[in-house]
C-alpha cells in the first residue's frame, strides 16, 4: 500500500478575482497535505470532483485534461521512486524531485538546450532569433510556461498580445515559425508526444507573413548614386561602394559580402555559397565590380576582399555582431547618400535594395520573367533564386553585363 497518496483538487477555498479557483495537485502522507499548482484554473461549474478532470464546459479541456492527468502520473512515478529509494521521505523531497521531473517539459528549458547547441555549432544566426523567442514568451507568460500550456488560445493570444504592442507582421510571422520549429524538434526528440502541437488548426490573422517591401531604385535613381561623389573613406563613401558592388554582383547579401576573400575570385568569376539558401553561385565579374574591389587592396586583414571583418573578429558571435552592426550604418549612409544626390524618397532604402533593384530593371528592359522572376513577387526568395539557377552561367553572364553596361 501506498503511504503517499496524490490528488487532482479544485481548490475552492480560494476564490480568484476573475470568479475561478485553481486546480491543485494535492499530496497527502500521514494525515499532511502539500498543494503544487498545477497552473490551471476553472469556474466551480466546470470541475468534474469524481474523475479529477475538466468537463467539456471548459474552453480546450481535452488538452486541459491531458496536461493534468500526465501531472498526476508523473506525481505517482515520484511517489513509487520516493518510496523504493527509502521509506522515510518528506512530501518536500517528493515536490523537489517533481519539480525536477517537470523541468523536462518546460519549454524555456528545452529553448535554452538548442541555443547552446546552435552556438556550440557557430549558429550564431539561429541562436539569436530563439534567444528572441524566449525573451517574448516569458515575458508574456512567465519562465515556468509548459509545452502543455501552449494551446490553440495560447497562440491566438500570444498573436494578440504581438499586434497589441505594435509589432511588425513579419517579425510575429518569425516569433511562429520559430515557436514551431521549436515543437517540431520536441517532438522529433521525444520529448513531448504528438498530440501537444498546436499549430495544425492555427493561422495567423491580419499579418502579413511575407518579407517587409524594401525599395527598389529607378533608373535615374540609380545613376544619381552612380554619380555621386562622396568624401573617400566616408562611411557614404562604403555606403557607394557596397551598394553598386551587390548590384553588379546579382544582389549579393551583406553577410556574403563581408565574408568575401581572395579565394573567391577565380579567374574572372566570383564564386561564393550563399549563407541563407546555401546555393552556390558564380557571376562573371564586370569591369565596374572589379574596380570597386581595387579600391580596397591593401586595405583589408585575412585576404577579405572588402574591409568589414578584420582579424580581432575571431569567433562566429564576434563577426556576426559585427557585419549587423555595420549593416545598420551602412543603410544609414546610404539613405544620407541617396538624399545628397537628390533622391527624395529612400523610405525604405537599403543595401539590400541592390537586390531588388537589379530584378527591377532586369523586368523593366524586358528580361523574361522566368529568367529573373520578379523577386519581390515571391513568398521568399528562393523561388526567385531557384528561377535564376536554372539557366546556363553565358544566359545570365550577358543579362547581367547588359544591364551593367547600360548605365
Amino acid at each position: 500500500m501506498k503511504l503517499t497518496k496524490a490528488k487532482l483538487v479544485l481548490f475552492t477555498y480560494r476564490k480568484l478575482q476573475n470568479g475561478q479557483y485553481p486546480i491543485y495537485l494535492r499530496l497527502t502522507k500521514e494525515r499532511k497535505n502539500k498543494y503544487v499548482s498545477t497552473g490551471y484554473t476553472c469556474e466551480e461549474k466546470d470541475w468534474n470532483i469524481k474523475k479529477q478532470e475538466l468537463k467539456s464546459s471548459y474552453q480546450e479541456f481535452r488538452e486541459a485534461n491531458l496536461f493534468l492527468k500526465q501531472v498526476l502520473i508523473k506525481a505517482n512515478n515520484a511517489i513509487l521512486q520516493c518510496e523504493r529509494e527509502e521509506k522515510q521521505y518528506t512530501l518536500e523531497v517528493l515536490i523537489k524531485k517533481l519539480s525536477k521531473a517537470d523541468s523536462s517539459d518546460s519549454v524555456v528549458d528545452y529553448i535554452d538546450s538548442l541555443i547552446a547547441r546552435f552556438e556550440k555549432a557557430g549558429k550564431v544566426g539561429n541562436s539569436r532569433v530563439y534567444k528572441d523567442l524566449k525573451r517574448s514568451l516569458v515575458k508574456f507568460a512567465g519562465l515556468k510556461i509548459t509545452f502543455q500550456k501552449i494551446t490553440n488560445t495560447f497562440l491566438k493570444d500570444f498573436q494578440a498580445d504581438f499586434q497589441s504592442r505594435e509589432v511588425k507582421g513579419s517579425s510575429i510571422s518569425i516569433y511562429f515559425r520559430t515557436l514551431r520549429s521549436v515543437f517540431n524538434k520536441a517532438i522529433h526528440e521525444g520529448i513531448i508526444n504528438q498530440k501537444l502541437y498546436p499549430f495544425d488548426n492555427f493561422k495567423l490573422s491580419g499579418v502579413r507573413s511575407e518579407v517587409e517591401k524594401r525599395k527598389a531604385l529607378t533608373s535615374k535613381e540609380l545613376l544619381a548614386i552612380l554619380n555621386s561623389e562622396p568624401k573617400i573613406e566616408s562611411m557614404e563613401y562604403h555606403a557607394k561602394n557596397y551598394f553598386l558592388f551587390s548590384f553588379y554582383a546579382v544582389g549579393i547579401n551583406f553577410i556574403d559580402l563581408a565574408n568575401l576573400s581572395t579565394e573567391n575570385i577565380q579567374g574572372e568569376r566570383l564564386i561564393y555559397v550563399r549563407s541563407k539558401t546555401q546555393k552556390k553561385f558564380s557571376i562573371k565579374l564586370e569591369l565596374p565590380a572589379i574596380k570597386i574591389i581595387e579600391c580596397y587592396q591593401g586595405q583589408t586583414t585575412k585576404n577579405f576582399l572588402f574591409p568589414i571583418l578584420k582579424s580581432n573578429h575571431a569567433t562566429a558571435q564576434s563577426r556576426k555582431e559585427r557585419i549587423t552592426s555595420l549593416n545598420i550604418t551602412i543603410n544609414k549612409a546610404l539613405r544620407r547618400l541617396a538624399m545628397q544626390a537628390g533622391i527624395s524618397d529612400v523610405k525604405g532604402l537599403t543595401y539590400y535594395s541592390a537586390r531588388h533593384t537589379w530584378a527591377t530593371l532586369q523586368k523593366k528592359r524586358g528580361t523574361k520573367t522566368s529568367l529573373i522572376s520578379e523577386s519581390l513577387g515571391h513568398a521568399t526568395e528562393e523561388v526567385t533564386q531557384t528561377y535564376l539557377e536554372s539557366f546556363e552561367n553565358e544566359v545570365l553572364d550577358q543579362t547581367n553585363a547588359d544591364l551593367i553596361n547600360s548605365f
